[in-house]
């Protein structure tokens, strides 16, 4: 887990949680000598999920339609 100081906090909040929001690894705040946590309440998603939410462009593709060429060595390399 890591510590950060209250200072580090202030500058950099909303990144901080978000990261703790997609890892669900918890980030410790000291200040004077005393440490809180901030945590996820809910896990984070699983990447499967969080893949599903984003549709591949492959989706959108034909790959039934034959496709011919022809291999050039000089061209195509």
């Amino acid at each position: 887990m890591e510590t950060l100081a209250l200072t580090h906090i202030t500058d950099q909040l909303f990144q901080i949680i978000e990261k703790v929001l997609q890892t669900g690894i918890p980030v410790a705040v000291e200040h004077q000598g005393r440490v809180a946590q901030i945590v996820a309440v809910q896990p984070p998603q699983s990447v499967t999920e969080r893949l599903a939410a984003h549709p591949l462009i492959t989706q959108t593709i034909d790959f039934e339609i034959p496709t011919e060429w022809t291999w050039n060595e000089m061209k195509n390399l």
